[in-house]
């Protein structure tokens, strides 16, 4: 890895140089201090202050580490402008599936209800594992860099450019796709909580009344499954 006075540094091997960006190095600096300062400290530090202190698990404090990196991650790889596909999607499924997700729902203490039963006690391992497979990808990845470099391959790959028709076909196969789910499941559904109609249907609140018996807790009295819910 390479770097000059006033730009980025730039890796030695096959995609340097013609697929670079056309912006100017100090532009291109601007945009990576702004997206570090976006991904990697603005929205981690937005998650401590909204998400509401009640942590089941110290492994927030792991994944949270994990959300900055990704963050820092995600920023050199589109500033760059060079086109590292497997990296740039590793670091943004990292960056939201492994960071995010996890930070708010460990810090939260709440299990989201698409996974129920999770045992708190395997947060910090689980955690600890991933963080573990990031450190061995980035020292692979260094360790690749440094035999290319030692070897002096240099030569430019060729990498094949992507088709505009075949992009836009997918992009409209997407749009429709995603017309039909929306319409199948409803926009209330596509953009509402997941958890309310589960609370709603599984866990009667207290202001609700059985319909048997009038009371106001969950009935201890009708142990009859058929027992209806009743504001």
């Amino acid at each position: 890895m390479t770097s000059s006075p006033g730009r980025l540094p730039v890796e030695h091997g096959s995609e340097k140089g013609s697929f670079r960006s056309d912006l100017r190095p100090e532009v291109r600096w601007v945009l990576l201090v702004a997206s570090i300062a976006a991904l990697a400290v603005a929205l981690p530090a937005a998650l401590l202050v909204y998400v509401p202190a009640s942590p089941r698990s110290d492994a927030w404090i792991v994944t949270l580490l994990i959300m900055v990196w990704a963050g820092v991650r995600v920023s050199l790889l589109w500033v760059s402008g060079i086109p590292r596909l497997f990296d740039y999607f590793l670091w943004v499924f990292t960056y939201i599936f492994m960071g995010i997700a996890p930070t708010a729902q460990i810090r939260s203490g709440l299990t989201s209800t698409t996974t129920p039963g999770v045992d708190s006690g395997m947060d910090l391992p689980a955690a600890s594992v991933v963080a573990l497979g990031l450190v061995c990808y980035e020292a692979g990845r260094l360790a690749w860099m440094i035999l290319e470099v030692r070897a002096g391959q240099k030569a430019a790959r060729r990498v094949r450019p992507v088709h505009p028709t075949r992009t836009l076909v997918l992009a409209i196969a997407g749009v429709l796709i995603g017309g039909y789910f929306v319409s199948r499941i409803g926009l209330a559904g596509s953009l509402g909580s997941r958890e309310e109609p589960w609370r709603r249907d599984r866990l009667p609140g207290p202001t609700r009344r059985c319909a048997r018996c009038s009371t106001q807790e969950r009935c201890t009295r009708c142990s009859s499954r058929s027992v209806g819910w009743r504001s």
